[in-house]
């Protein structure tokens, strides 16, 4: 009796098939998960270098506000040359540094330590620049106030979303120190502010290009066995992640222009002995032209009186509450850039 081969060309069949299945799932998931690729960094990378002398401040840095003019001096002189070595690091290419091949431990305990130390070496400049000012050396004070905003590139690019966070916040406590070094600024400090203010919009990298990093941090650092509930959530999330990073980078990108406005306002009184009617006058004068609130169609809140004005945004809900800020909802109230007192 003849023998037939289906049942071994059936095993053929299977044998085939089952590469091919995994094959297309390989793909598939390759679709869906693409290959790691660490971002490359620089060499030398002047992120490394602003870190490692972020460490080695003088202890109380932080708390300058708070010194006596003694105290002050002393910690300004102890910080001086790693000030020094500071404004040449931030001049190289500074990318964030990322361990990929690290856990969540490393992220707590080494990374968010390294973020700060940036923040600190913020403050060390802004501390320069209160004594500077308290020794009546103008220039020199406004002058550290845009040094502080160098390092907001330096302290965000490359990173995740706590290194965004971190140039945010870096952002902030440089245009608040230059608010403040407004008040005593001279005519020739208020044009050289006017023409070294960066554009926070490009000096950080765009929202949806940290929520793509952030991602693959999160996957890398979480395995291929969570990745599939891991990229649910965060992807789940993700809409709101880049909301939030949108809004904050359009609240700093409003104090940058509230600021544009004071150090304005400040020259023209300067020259004029008075206080300019409106903000149009400002255009072709101190500003080329004026600068709109991102949160509205039109200009800023401006309210002269006397010897004072009030200016503001009306902020994140783009609703004029009458220059009131509210601190426990900052997406509701006005946004202000007033000085300390």
């Amino acid at each position: 009796m003849e023998q037939t081969s289906e049942p071994s060309s059936f095993r053929w069949k299977w044998l085939l098939a089952v590469p091919l299945v995994l094959l297309v799932g390989w793909l598939g998931y390759r679709l869906v998960f693409p290959a790691f690729v660490p971002p490359v960094l620089p060499v030398p990378n002047g992120y490394d270098e602003l870190v490692e002398l972020g460490g080695e401040l003088a202890r109380r840095t932080g708390w300058y506000a708070e010194m006596t003019d003694e105290e002050l001096a002393a910690i300004v002189a102890a910080n001086e040359p790693v000030l020094a070595q500071a404004r040449q690091a931030v001049r190289k290419e500074c990318v964030v540094a990322i361990d990929w091949s690290a856990d969540q431990k490393w992220f707590n305990d080494v990374h968010m330590k390294r973020s700060s130390q940036l923040r600190e070496l913020a403050r060390a400049f802004a501390a320069e620049g209160r004594l500077a000012q308290k020794q009546g050396d103008t220039r020199h004070a406004v002058s550290c106030g845009l040094e502080v905003l160098q390092l907001v590139p330096a302290a965000s690019n490359g990173g995740l979303g706590i290194d965004y966070l971190m140039g945010m916040g870096i952002s902030y406590g440089g245009l608040q120190w230059l608010r403040d070094a407004c008040e005593t600024a001279s005519l020739d400090d208020c044009k050289f502010v006017l023409n070294n203010l960066p554009d926070v919009r490009e000096q950080m990298e765009p929202p949806a290009e940290l929520s793509q990093r952030e991602r693959l941090y999160v996957r890398q650092v979480n395995g291929i066995y969570h990745s599939f509930v891991t990229e649910y959530l965060f992807n789940a999330n993700r809409a709101e992640f880049e909301k939030r990073l949108q809004e904050s980078l359009r609240s700093a990108h409003a104090r940058t222009e509230l600021l544009r406005l004071h150090y304005a306002i400040r020259a023209f009184r300067l020259t004029e002995n008075r206080l300019p009617p409106t903000l149009a006058e400002l255009a072709g004068r101190e500003l080329k032209n004026v600068p709109a609130d991102p949160f509205r169609q039109g200009d800023f809140v401006y309210l002269p009186g006397g010897d004072r004005y009030i200016l503001y945004s009306v902020g994140p809900n783009g609703i004029d509450d009458g220059g009131v800020e509210n601190h426990q909802d900052r997406e509701q109230g006005d946004l202000l850039l007033e000085p300390h007192e």
